[in-house]
């Protein structure tokens, strides 16, 4: 490896340019920025999660007719996409409250690493909860047979709560069929 990419003289010849300078502007400017940089995270990045203004909170609408959805669910949790899952159940849970459970036929079809949902659920009280709500409310979680087989899962026992009538034969087959009896797609 060529030396002058090596970590260790990278950082050495940065910070002897920067701090060893004989002009101060640089390494003020370097600390500078730093400090901006620092509080700019600090006091924008907060999210307040506060009531809704009562003008908003007041507001009515004219009802939705009703609806036939497919959630194709392929992603997982990770360390690049925490809190997917309960983003994927909530924005499941807000469509139903937006219709009301009687005005909507909402399928979720899990394939890929979007089977983590229910790998996740075995081991998180909240995460079952919230399935528990949506399916008392008329949701079908389906599951592709292929990522079982693929991933060697064992439904019984890795998944949460799965029945060999929500198991289907190709997640994306499945996700294709509904769509020709008018299911509407939505990737959440």
């Amino acid at each position: 490896m060529d030396e002058y990419f090596r970590p260790s003289i990278f950082l050495y010849v940065f910070f002897k340019g920067v701090f060893m300078s004989k002009s101060p502007p640089v390494w003020v400017a370097v600390l500078v920025a730093s400090v901006i940089g620092i509080l700019s995270v600090i006091l924008f990045t907060h999210s307040s999660h506060g009531e809704a203004p009562p003008a908003v909170a007041a507001m009515t609408f004219s009802n939705y007719p009703p609806q036939k959805v497919v959630y194709q669910v392929t992603d997982g949790e990770g360390l690049m996409n925490r809190g997917y899952n309960v983003r994927v159940l909530g924005t499941a849970a807000n469509h139903i409250k937006a219709l009301g459970p009687k005005n909507i036929d909402l399928r979720m079809v899990l394939l890929g690493d979007g089977i983590k949902l229910l790998q996740s659920a075995n081991g998180d009280q909240a995460l079952r909860k919230r399935i528990n709500e949506l399916k008392s409310q008329g949701v079908k979680i389906l599951i592709c047979r292929n990522t079982i087989i693929a991933q060697g899962i064992d439904p019984d026992s890795d998944l949460y709560d799965v029945k060999p009538s929500d198991i289907v034969q190709a997640g994306v087959a499945e996700v294709t069929a509904l769509q020709q009896q008018g299911f509407v797609y939505i990737r959440p």
